[in-house]
């Protein structure tokens, strides 16, 4: 069993209730590892704040996410990137304050590889102090698609609630890291019955234009479009979302994915 990194809790610097998704560029963050396996606790926070460039990259640092090592670290493992990430990301908004600079969010991924695992991350990201979870739970092996709904409900949402913060969660969807590949995305009508929840607050989808059409198109039964989030995880596609379209049609397309992104 994972143990949480002992730390004293990070004060929220907001209640949930105040919690709007931010705006801006997202970037997943690699875990820097020596050939053992160890993290590299110095140079993961060079990684990280090589990624913030001083307040002119990243809005959202994204850690212990899906770049193809996340499965592959112990859970334990993956609580000391959150701790590294959470510290980092600290600093350097005390740092970006003091210039007059927007801070920074830390998003840390809390998918396991089971539901206790995944049950012991949100409440290391928790009392860390994390600015918000990230959790694919069609990566979670021991939780299938119809139990979704129950796990957040039974599981996730009590053990929110007995911590004395809370965090904003996101949802991913990425086919890549699917358990099973005959159920590679995450089902619109789970995602509208998640969103319902007051921590659920987004969604990252690393999908193609047709997959995220889906949800885009699905989103006005979701929360208002400043209460749950939408983040394209294929940075190719924001470009074709974003550009600029001929035709009344079009247009009006174009107008409806700029107010929902």
């Amino acid at each position: 069993m994972a143990h949480i990194i002992s730390q004293e809790p990070f004060p929220r610097l907001v209640e949930l209730e105040q919690y709007h998704p931010k705006r801006g560029l997202s970037i997943p963050s690699i875990t820097v590892l020596d050939g053992k396996g160890n993290i590299i606790e110095e140079d993961q926070r060079r990684l990280f704040r090589y990624n913030i460039q001083d307040g002119c990259g990243a809005n959202i640092i994204f850690g212990v996410g899906t770049n193809g090592e996340w499965n592959r670290l112990s859970n334990e493992r993956r609580q000391e990137v959150m701790r590294i990430e959470v510290d980092e990301v600290r600093t350097v908004n005390e740092e970006l304050v003091r210039k007059g600079h927007s801070r920074v969010e830390a998003w840390v991924g809390v998918t396991g590889n089971t539901k206790q695992e995944t049950l012991e991350n949100i409440r290391a990201a928790i009392r860390l102090g994390a600015d918000a979870g990230v959790v694919a739970p069609l990566s979670i092996i021991d939780l299938g698609e119809t139990e979704i709904v129950n796990f957040f409900h039974r599981e996730i949402t009590p053990l929110i609630e007995r911590e004395s913060s809370y965090l904003p969660l996101f949802l991913y969807d990425n086919a890549e890291i699917a358990v099973n590949h005959k159920i590679p995305h995450i089902r619109t009508r789970i995602v509208k019955q998640l969103s319902r929840l007051n921590y659920l607050v987004g969604i990252k989808v690393s999908a193609s234009k047709k997959v995220l059409g889906n949800y885009i198109k699905a989103s006005s039964h979701f929360k208002h479009k400043e209460e749950f989030g939408f983040y394209i995880g294929n940075a190719i596609l924001t470009f074709d979302i974003y550009k600029l379209k001929s035709g009344l049609g079009r247009m009006i397309s174009e107008y409806r994915n700029r107010r929902l992104l």
